[in-house]
Formats: structure tokens, sequence, C-alpha cells
């Protein structure tokens, strides 16, 4: 039975007793609770892991939560022995508190855990201090953030030889949209405020977990996607994505489905406990594809120092490193200076113009500009346009492909080119360059210039 007494922090008995209740049954929403309250790692005892992470697996695919269940998934993952056997998950049940109780024992779990962490932490940053070392603090901050991945680290691989890496038995590429996102890609959305880019991005997550290619529209295997919205209430966000999934139809299914949580307030990715937050959520429901930004809400520090940006950065590649999940980025832009055009990069460190393998610009008329060379050749559409099936879909028509072109070319060369060069490096003819810019006037003249 568990103890109501109150406890300076908690032991393997609580941690027991919590679990025994967590394996039995329990209330979806109580599941629910726990989780957003206790990371994996918050659980002392090994065995107390391997339950609660089994727990977690079987919670994120739908499954009812039973004794048999949880053994089922420890044996299926090989994790039966280290979770202490069958007998053990037994006497676990036996020891269990009630769900009305659950609150309270997670609440221990977890002080016990921020004590833990803070003894074995305090000789270590003392040391790292005393220094004067930034790469040494630079490193200990790194291994906080990671210490919580719930994967055990494996043994250290062997280099591999040239032919016998290239003999390898796998796909050249690890596609989630074929053509357009392989698993591990960085993609940095940048644009105006209001521009439409949260917009897009909500879009290609619900058109991913209906296994809908964003930009054809063709059938795609469908993916598990996570969207962590740093911006908008948990109201906002069921507004925007009510139509995209009435649009979805009977295509999306909740399983690999996609998965949303909201944090308006943001994050602080500085933090070891936001943090591990969001490594934990990462590992719960593995996703392929993440999605989530504004970057200036993902850390509380200052987003142009590249010490911010890097503690960000790292988190995210850990987090693809751990989950193997492409990251989607939302980012605003600087505001234009000296009466020039407003800069297409991301507001902040000049590391995000360095991290992405991909970053985009979707301007207020729907371009889809490149503000850094491609790192790959990808399907990426030269325009959108508002409205259609989806809030956004490809623009196709050839004169309004060739404006895209066209504005991308002089943005590249810093200003506007004659209409002569511009026909001879798109191949277009001269007379068919001026009908575009001239269709495009305001746009033309945002570029630095007047009439055509």
């Amino acid at each position: 039975m568990c103890t109501s007494e109150a406890a300076p922090m908690a032991d393997a008995g609580i941690e027991r007793a919590l679990l025994g209740m967590l394996i039995n049954d329990p209330p979806p929403e109580t599941v629910v609770a726990v989780a957003d309250m206790l990371p994996i790692g918050a659980f002392d005892d090994p065995k107390h892991r391997e339950i609660y992470t089994a727990v977690l697996d079987l919670d994120a695919a739908g499954a009812p939560i039973t004794p048999i269940t949880v053994e089922a998934r420890l044996r299926a993952t090989g994790r039966l022995r280290q979770a202490g056997g069958a007998p053990y998950l037994v006497e676990t049940v036996e020891a269990a508190c009630t769900p009305p109780q659950a609150t309270w024992h997670a609440e221990r779990v977890a002080e016990a855990a921020e004590l833990r962490m803070a003894i074995a932490d305090a000789a270590r940053l003392k040391q790292a201090a005393e220094s004067g070392d930034p790469a040494t603090l630079a490193k200990l901050r790194a291994e906080l953030i990671g210490r919580w991945s719930s994967s055990p680290a494996g043994p250290v691989d062997d280099a591999a030889e040239l032919d016998d890496l290239l003999s390898a038995d796998e796909p050249e590429y690890d596609w989630i949209v074929p053509g357009l996102l392989e698993r591990g890609d960085r993609v940095i959305l940048t644009g105006p405020e209001g521009g439409g880019k949260s917009t897009l991005l909500r879009q290609i997550g619900v058109q991913l977990a209906a296994g809908i290619h964003p930009f054809s529209g063709d059938p795609i295997t469908p993916a598990r996607c996570l969207i962590v919205d740093l911006e908008n209430s948990a109201r906002q966000t069921r507004r925007k994505l009510r139509p995209l999934r009435l649009t979805a139809g009977d295509r999306y299914k909740p399983h690999p489905g996609l998965r949303i949580r909201v944090r308006p307030n943001g994050l602080n990715l500085l933090d070891p406990h936001d943090a591990r937050w969001l490594l934990d959520l990462c590992n719960r429901h593995q996703p392929d594809v993440l999605i989530t930004g504004p970057i200036y809400k993902l850390a509380a520090g200052d987003p142009t120092e590249e010490k911010t940006a890097k503690a960000v950065a790292d988190l995210l590649d850990l987090i693809r490193a751990k989950v193997g999940c492409a990251v989607l980025l939302e980012a605003h832009t600087p505001h234009s200076t000296n009466g020039k055009n407003r800069p297409e990069r991301p507001y902040g460190a000049s590391l995000w113009l360095r991290w992405p393998e991909f970053g985009l610009y979707l301007s207020s008329q729907g371009h889809l500009r490149h503000w850094r060379g491609d790192r790959d050749e990808r399907s990426w559409p030269a325009a959108l346009q508002r409205g259609g099936q989806w809030p956004w879909t490809p623009v196709t028509r050839p004169r309004d492909l060739l404006w895209a072109r066209i504005a991308q070319l002089c943005i590249d060369a810093g200003g506007q080119l004659s209409e002569r060069d511009l026909a001879k490096l798109t191949g277009a003819s001269q007379a068919t360059v001026h009908r575009a810019i001239t269709e495009h006037q305001a746009e033309w003249e945002a570029l630095g210039g007047g009439e055509a």
C-alpha cells in the first residue's frame, strides 16, 4: 500500500507505488498528467525507468496499459530482465497507490529527481566555473541537456571502411517525403509577420500525417508529426487546425497521426528543465517530423548571441540524432534598416544562416525563395498561392513561376537586373520577361527600381 504522509524526498517505494497504479489499467487522463510531470530520468531505480518507458510507449501507441501488455512490451524490446522480470511487475501492482494519489506521488518523485540532479551538478558546475574556461562550461551545458535522454548510450561504434560503407544495403535517401524531405533534414521557414508561414507549417504537418504530399497532393507514406506551438493558445490552435483536419478527411488516421503540444509562453532551452521537457516529449512520441518555433521563443537569452543560438541548435541536433526526425523551424526576419529591403534571413545569431539544410523565405505574395544555398537538390516549389483546397497551393502558371525566378535572381544580385540579363538567365524571351515584370509591378518596385 502507498503512504499519504509528507516526505522530503521520494524513495523506491514511492516510485513503485506510482508505477503500480500506472501499469494496472490507469485512467488515460492520469497517464497524461504524470507524463507531463515526470520525464523518464526522474525515476531513480533503473528497473522503474524501464517500466515507465514501456507505459509511455503503450500510451503513445494508443494501446491498453495492463500488467499483461506492459510485460509483453518489455519482452518485445528485450528489457524485461532489466525491469526486474515478471514477478517484479506483479509485486509492483500489489504496491500500487490509487489514481487520486498519483499527483502526490509524482510530485515526490519529481522533487527527489531535482534534488539528485542539484547534488550531482553542484560540484561539477563549481569546478567548471573555477576553471575559467568557456569551453568547459559549454561542454557541461551540453552534457546536462543530453543526460536526460531516455535512450541509453550504446557501445562506441568503430569507423567504417570506405567499401564497407558504400556496400551497405540501405537506400541512398531515407525519405519522409520523396524528393522533398529526408529524415534528419533541417528547414527554417522565414517570412513577414502574418504572412502565412505558421499556416503553411501547420498545413504541412496535417498533410504529412494524412499521407499527402504537401505540394503535389500525391499519396505518400503517412508520417508521425509533432507540432510544439510556442505562440498560440490551445483555443487558437484548435481553430486553425480544425479546417485542415476537415480537408484531410478520411485520409488522416490517428496512427501514426499528428501530435500537438501548446506552450504559448515559449521554452527556455538554456534551462536544463525545459531542454529535458522537449527532449522527453520527442522521445515519447518519436516523430518523423518536428515542427516548432518561432526561434526567438525557444530560449530566454539574447537571440542575437551565438551562445544562445548554439544552445538551441545543440538540443535540436540532439533530438534529430536520438529520434531520427526532420526539424522544421519557423523564424521571423529582421526589420529593414537604412531604407533597404527587409532581409529574408532569420532574425538572430548568424548561426541560423549556417545551421539548416534548407533556408526558405515565404513572401506575402507567396514566393518561396531560398536565403541560403541548399545542401541538396529538392523539389521545393518556386511559389505558392492562397486558396484552393488547402490554405496554400503551388503556383503552376508559367508566367507566375517566371516572376518568382526573376525575383530570386534580383535578390541574389542585390538589386534589379536588366530585362536583357534576366532573359539570358531565365531562358525566356525579353518580351516575356517584360510581361512578367509588368504583372508584378509593385513587387518589382520593391526590388529597388521604378517602371519596367
